[in-house]
């Protein structure tokens, strides 16, 4: 009897420690494929890897939504970084442009101002329902004079870092009112032009999601479903790509006698 207990008691010792060991490999396994944080959080950065190039995403919450599918894109061919809060308008840009910039050294900066621009405002306070007050009540943030000189400033600024520059232009907001969506219309136009005249790449992310606004858009009228964010990284995604191909050509060093 006593041999039999010595027995089951080794049994039951064996057993549990098979059962701590799968426990514990499968503890292990799950914290493998756990996604890093930066790909999972908009507000997560990435640890800094010295072998891939450095990207900088600037913008409002619509960047913010489509930050993590774009790190997911890139992931193993950039590190993609933001800054630690909404953009909002042309004027905070101004203001915490540098801030954001930082001490680090980038290769493509995505940057993109507009929805908040267009914002109406009541003695200085933001308007979400302008059916509330008198539209000579009402003052719009910045007109589109205000806002392509806040952009070339903070162009000016965003040069100094030697990146490559895209500007994406705003996506739709069409359940402010008409005019607000004709401004939209007209900043991106006047952006446009400044972008041209200063050699800033143009990522077209107004087009791209007008012509799916009714499967990519939120009913809010102006953000977006996840699949309409997974979808505008597709398009951010490549064309931060093909920028830091054009960047690496630029910067590969030159052949001597044709080595």
């Amino acid at each position: 009897m006593k041999h039999n207990n010595l027995v089951m008691w080794g049994l039951i010792l064996t057993g549990s420690l098979l059962l701590f060991v799968v426990f514990a490999e499968y503890k292990k396994q799950a914290l493998k494929e756990e996604p890093p944080a930066h790909l999972q959080k908009a507000m997560a950065n990435p640890l800094d890897s010295p072998d891939l190039p450095n990207v900088l995403i600037i913008g409002d919450s619509i960047s913010i939504g489509y930050t993590v599918a774009v790190r997911r894109l890139l992931d193993g061919k950039a590190d993609v970084f933001r800054p630690m809060t909404n953009c909002n308008h042309s004027g905070t840009g101004v203001r915490g442009v540098k801030k954001w910039i930082g001490g680090r050294k980038w290769d493509v900066i995505h940057f993109n101002f507009g929805i908040w621009d267009t914002h109406y405002l009541h003695n200085g306070i933001l308007v979400t329902d302008r059916s509330k007050y008198k539209t000579e009540d009402l003052k719009c943030r910045y007109t589109t004079e205000q806002y392509v000189e806040n952009l070339s400033k903070i162009v000016a600024i965003l040069k100094e870092t030697d990146a490559k520059l895209i500007w994406a232009s705003t996506t739709p907001y069409v359940s402010y009112g008409e005019d607000t969506r004709l401004l939209v219309v007209k900043n991106n136009k006047a952006a446009r032009e400044l972008m041209a005249r200063e050699e800033v790449t143009v990522n077209d992310l107004y087009n791209i999601a007008l012509a799916n606004l009714k499967e990519w858009q939120s009913k809010d009228g102006c953000h977006f479903t996840r699949q309409g964010y997974e979808e505008l990284a597709r398009q951010v995604a490549p064309t931060i790509s093909d920028a830091l191909s054009k960047k690496a050509r630029a910067v590969k060093p030159a052949t001597v006698d044709g080595q």
